[in-house]
C-alpha cells in the first residue's frame, strides 16, 4: 500500500481528497467544500466513507484546525514528525514543490492559512518581538524565507523525496500530470473530475498564488533591470527582497541595505544587494 506523506501536513488532506473523489477506487460523489482561506482537514471525515482505503492515511490530521495549531509544538506534533517520516518503508506519495515558486507557495499557504490566518507582518506565527520599525521587520522574514529556499529537499519537507510526487503547481499548470501519477501509482484516475478538481483548487487559494506570483514578477523585472511600477504588500515586498537575496548570493545582513518604505517601483530594490562587501 502507498503512504501519503507530507509534514505538517494541510496539502496532504488536498492530496487525499482528490484520490477520494477523483479515482474510481475512492468513488465519492460531488466534491469536498473548499472555501477560500481553510485547509481541508475536515476531509478526514470524508474519507471515512469510502467503501475500502486503498492507500495508507496515517500522516493526516485526526483533529480540526484549532487543535491541530494550538498543539503544533505539544503532544501531537511530538508523534506526527520528520524522524517517522524518514522511517516510512515502502511506496510512498507526497505533494511538493520542485522549485523556488512552488516552495514559497507551500511556505504562503502555511503561514495564511494556519493559527490566525493572516500573512506577514499580521501573522501570528513569526516573532517580531526583536523589530523595532518597518525596516527590521521586512529584513527578517526576507531572511527567514532566503533560508527557507535555499534548505536541500529533506530538510524543507521533513521526508525524503517519495517514490511519486504532485508537484503543487500542477493543480495550476498540469493537471493530466497528476491524473499520470494517479495511473502510476495503480489507481484509475476519472480524468473530468481531476481537471475539476484542479480548477477549484486553484480558486480556492487564489489569493496565495497571486502573491507569490506578483512577488515572482517584481523579482524579474528586478534582475532583468526593468522599473516598471508595483504595488507590493509587505510580504510580496519580503518575498521579493528574499528572492533577490538569494540571486545575488549574499550570505549576510551586512551585505543587505534595509528597505525603508514599501515600494512602488522596482527601480527602488536597484543597488541593494552587494556580496562583495565584507562582513
Amino acid at each position: 500500500m502507498i503512504t501519503l506523506i507530507q509534514l505538517p501536513g494541510a496539502g496532504l488532506h488536498t492530496l487525499s481528497a482528490l484520490l477520494d473523489y477523483c479515482t474510481v477506487e475512492g468513488g465519492l460523489e460531488g466534491f469536498p467544500k473548499m472555501i477560500p482561506g481553510n485547509n481541508l482537514h475536515t476531509h478526514i471525515d470524508d474519507h471515512k466513507k469510502i467503501k475500502k482505503e486503498f492507500y495508507d492515511s496515517k500522516y493526516m490530521h485526526r483533529f480540526s484546525d484549532k487543535i491541530v495549531f494550538g498543539k503544533i509544538f505539544g503532544k501531537y506534533w511530538a508523534k506526527i514528525n520528520a524522524v517517522q517520516f524518514k522511517k516510512t518503508k515502502g511506496l510512498t506519495l507526497a505533494p511538493i514543490g520542485k522549485n523556488d515558486f512552488g516552495k514559497l507557495l507551500i511556505f504562503t499557504m502555511g503561514i495564511g492559512k494556519s493559527f490566525n490566518k493572516k500573512l506577514p507582518p499580521d501573522d501570528s506565527i513569526i516573532d517580531y518581538s526583536c523589530c523595532t520599525n518597518l525596516s527590521e521587520k521586512i529584513e527578517l522574514v526576507s531572511l527567514i524565507l532566503s533560508g527557507m529556499l535555499k534548505q536541500n529537499f529533506e530538510k524543507f519537507f521533513g521526508h525524503n523525496f517519495p517514490t511519486y510526487h504532485i508537484d503543487v503547481l500542477w493543480y495550476w499548470e498540469n493537471p493530466s500530470n497528476i491524473c499520470t501519477i494517479i495511473q502510476q501509482c495503480g489507481w484509475t484516475p476519472i480524468v473530468d473530475k481531476v481537471h475539476d478538481f484542479c480548477q477549484r483548487v486553484t480558486v480556492f487559494n487564489a489569493l496565495y498564488y497571486d502573491t507569490v506570483e506578483k512577488s515572482f514578477d517584481a523579482f524579474h523585472s528586478v534582475v532583468t533591470g526593468q522599473n516598471v511600477p508595483c504595488n507590493l504588500t509587505f510580504y510580496e515586498t519580503a518575498m521579493t527582497h528574499a528572492l533577490l537575496i538569494n540571486h545575488h548570493r549574499c550570505t549576510h545582513p551586512s551585505q543587505i541595505k534595509l528597505i525603508h518604505q514599501l515600494p512602488t517601483s522596482t527601480g527602488e530594490f536597484f543597488n541593494l544587494y552587494n556580496p562583495a562587501q565584507s562582513q
